[in-house]
């Protein structure tokens, strides 16, 4: 219930947009950026596995870019993120990793 309220039910009741992306695999991290950039999106909800998963495999620095210049926010939920990762994505994507449960 939490990611249909997350990620979909209360970005529309505030007048947003959702973007649902293809199910998150293997080879998504090479080409994570791709529907951000194109679909202008300014937030993103991942697992901490999702997250280091970018973290070591994303080496597209114009999505690095992109997250410096438009992501507002990152919402990391399902488990609690390692310090590591989180400085670590905060320095790499340049906006702060928010947690939720």
């Amino acid at each position: 219930m939490a990611g249909f309220l997350n990620t979909l039910l209360c970005p529309l009741l505030a007048g947003g947009t959702a973007v649902l992306a293809e199910s998150f695999g293997a080879q998504s991290p090479m080409s994570f950026w791709k529907t951000p950039r194109t679909r202008l999106v300014n937030s993103v909800w991942l697992s901490p596995t999702m997250l280091n998963a970018l973290l070591h495999l994303d080496r597209d620095r114009q999505g690095w870019d992109y997250a410096r210049g438009a992501m507002r926010h990152f919402f990391i939920g399902t488990a609690p993120l390692p310090q590591g990762s989180r400085r670590a994505a905060e320095d790499r994507y340049g906006t702060m990793m928010r947690e939720s449960y």
